[in-house]
């Protein structure tokens, strides 16, 4: 089973700057990485946890970063959607995506 972590990025309201954001967000998927590992302790080295830090860099623009997201979503069979993924427009994409593909969905 391979995971893909859908969190807020620009949707987060707390973090000013999007720096910010970002380093938030990046911590929210270790910490959710982290809890699916504790579930699932095989998935520890197994590379199928997939965050869209693992396929973005802050310097892309948001075309080509939910871009590669959808590319990295339609690689695994589920997507767990991070608490308030419903404020963030790249989230809802990606939620769109799942159920379209028929992913498994987990809601945090």
């Amino acid at each position: 089973m391979k995971y893909y972590i859908s969190t807020p990025i620009n949707g987060r309201t707390q973090e000013r700057t999007f720096i910010e954001k970002y380093h938030a967000a990046e911590q929210r998927c270790r910490e959710i990485k982290n809890l699916l590992i504790r579930q699932e302790p095989t998935l520890l080295d197994s590379g199928e946890i997939v965050t869209p830090f693992d396929v973005t860099i802050p310097t892309m623009d948001e075309p080509h970063a939910l871009g590669a997201c959808i590319t990295a979503l339609m690689q695994c069979d589920t997507v767990v959607l991070d608490r308030g993924f419903q404020q963030s427009r790249g989230c809802r994409l990606e939620q769109q995506a799942a159920v379209l593909y028929g992913k498994i969905i987990m809601f945090l």
